[in-house]
C-alpha cells in the first residue's frame, strides 16, 4: 500500500521556489513519486518498499533544507498593517 500522504509530498516538492537550490533535486524526486503513484493506480503491484521509502526519506531531507532557508518574518512586521492604512479589525 502507498503511503497516505504521497500525495501531500508530491504537492510540497512541486512547491519550492525555482530560486531554491533544492529545487532541482526535488523535481527528480517529485517525478518518481507520481512514476510510482500512477503506475498503482493503473493497477500494477505495489512497488518494492525499498525505493518508496528512500525516495521519500530524500523528499523530506529536501523540503526540510529548502525550509532552512526561509528567513524567518518578524512577528511585527506580520501583524502591522502598511503605514497610512488602518487595521481591517479596528474600523
Amino acid at each position: 500500500m502507498l503511503t497516505p500522504n504521497l500525495n501531500e509530498v508530491i504537492a510540497r516538492l512541486e512547491r519550492l521556489s525555482a530560486d531554491s537550490a533544492w529545487a532541482h533535486r526535488a523535481s527528480g524526486i517529485r517525478r518518481s513519486l507520481i512514476r510510482i503513484q500512477e503506475k498503482a493506480a493503473e493497477g500494477a503491484p505495489n512497488p518494492n518498499e525499498q525505493p518508496l521509502r528512500g525516495l521519500l526519506q530524500a523528499a523530506y531531507a529536501i523540503l526540510e533544507a529548502a525550509a532552512r532557508e526561509i528567513p524567518e518574518r518578524r512577528p511585527e512586521a506580520a501583524v502591522q498593517p502598511p503605514s497610512g492604512q488602518r487595521s481591517p479589525d479596528k474600523g
